[in-house]
């Protein structure tokens, strides 16, 4: 029998995630939707029916989404500090694509607009690129966008693993942990970003692995919805993703705490170009403070010699 078809759109931090775009209506037959089409094993009987509804064949997108994400996630895991200038670029497409698709979301959800995956997508690749150019050239912003990004990948796991239902508690929680990363990462910007790209880094590896796995690791995202908590129900196995998720970000911190004290000195990866304006800075104060030195000492000499001059006339 054909599955009763239900309304999907595209969702949030990477492109392959859905999410039913309405309330679901309860005259849905649920016992015609195969086994085969559920994202996650969980089934949320008291909400009418499955929270994330995925073919789970692995299609070429979902093969090249995968090897994708989780090379990035390993690479920002590993060598996030350290390629400080490619985390400014990555970090900045994910948290510009991620906030562009959900911003569209909202307003189609309210609106009741059913759009094509392929308009999801492009919102996705034309505001994530626009935003991880801008974030690369533009050092303060990329480093805002990447602690924010390590911020919001640490609460929507932790969100998963607290079970909070009062939409206002999560919101307030997620407000506070994408907002707090940016303050603190300019005063200690070595820790914050090390901590920040971990973090994102291992939810982003395995997100990827989801794009295989199928078991709805990909769906923790709904936890931002104001329904999330009826829309989302995690399973074993994603708290067993989630447990590998905070063990890879744990070593990945420590990795990059001992061999990786400061970014490379390259112009395209690293901080060459940072590093060549504040030598040029630490120069242009140093003659400074030797100019003002000898004008304070010639201006002192120039008065004992008046004072000399007027004692001996």
């Amino acid at each position: 029998m054909t599955p009763t078809p239900i309304i999907t759109i595209q969702t949030a931090v990477l492109p392959t995630t859905t999410i039913s775009s309405t309330s679901p209506s309860p005259t849905i037959n649920t016992a015609d939707i195969k086994a085969e089409y559920y994202a996650s094993p969980s089934y949320n009987i008291s909400y009418g029916v499955p929270a994330p509804i995925l073919q789970t064949r692995n299609t070429w997108q979902k093969i090249v989404y995968g090897i994708l994400f989780m090379i990035i996630g390993l690479i920002e895991v590993f060598y996030g500090y350290k390629l400080i200038r490619v985390t400014l670029l990555v970090m900045g497409f994910l948290f510009w694509s991620s906030t562009s698709v959900i911003i569209l979301l909202i307003i189609d959800n309210s609106n009741e607009t059913f759009r094509s995956a392929l308009f999801y997508f492009a919102i996705w690749l034309g505001f994530g690129t626009l935003g991880g150019l801008l974030s690369y050239w533009c050092w303060h912003l990329g480093l805002i966008l990447s602690s924010a990004y390590g911020g919001f990948a640490f609460i929507i796991t932790i969100l998963t693993l607290s079970h909070i239902t009062l939409d206002i508690l999560r919101y307030i929680l997620i407000t506070f942990f994408v907002l707090l990363p940016p303050l603190v990462v300019y005063r200690y910007e070595k820790h914050a970003i090390n901590i920040a790209t971990s973090i994102a880094g291992s939810y982003t590896f395995f997100y990827g692995i989801d794009e295989f796995a199928n078991q709805g690791y990909k769906e923790m995202i709904q936890l931002a919805r104001s329904d999330g908590a009826l829309r989302f129900k995690p399973t074993i196995v994603i708290y067993i993703m989630i447990t590998f998720t905070l063990l890879l970000a744990a070593f990945g911190i420590g990795f990059e705490h001992i061999f990786h004290e400061i970014p490379c000195n390259n112009s395209w990866c690293g901080d060459k170009h940072r590093r060549e304006e504040k030598h040029s800075e630490d120069e242009n104060n140093n003659v400074l403070v030797h100019q003002r030195m000898k004008n304070f000492f010639i201006l002192l000499f120039s008065q004992k010699l008046k004072k000399r001059g007027g004692g001996s006339g």
